[in-house]
């Protein structure tokens, strides 16, 4: 498995998660438009060759500022309350394991946002 992998199942799990979130969700990258006031981006970090994968995969919950500089703290709450109920997750045949490790409120003041980055432990079996 790869970190092509770890992502797709953590995309899979949050679009099968009532989300009242009013964007995408996107891999890898967030989209380079604002037309989306809030939207979930995926990326990961490295991924060991091993039989035990252990893999962090980032998903951040962007929400647009209130006003630039003042995060909206309601929705950036809702929707990390409504993520959270995906996880742990554990894949039907048993081979991927997914739970919440930690977060943290980021701004991304360029674009008049904030963003809570939700890292995810994603354990697979490599088989």
């Amino acid at each position: 498995m790869t970190g092509f992998d770890a992502i797709e199942e953590v995309k899979e799990v949050l679009e099968n998660t009532p989300l009242s979130m009013s964007g995408g969700i996107y891999q890898f990258s967030k989209p380079l438009n604002k037309e989306d006031d809030e939207f979930i981006e995926i990326n990961s970090l490295a991924l060991p060759e091993t039989i035990l994968q252990n893999c962090n995969v980032n998903a951040n919950i962007y929400v647009n500022d209130i006003v630039v500089g003042t995060p909206n703290n309601g929705r950036l709450k809702a929707l990390t309350k409504e993520v959270n109920t995906a996880f742990p997750y554990l894949s039907s045949d048993g081979n991927i394991d997914i739970s919440v490790r930690d977060t943290d409120i980021i701004p991304d003041i360029d674009n008049s946002r904030h963003y809570v980055n939700m890292r995810l432990q994603v354990m697979m079996l490599n088989e």
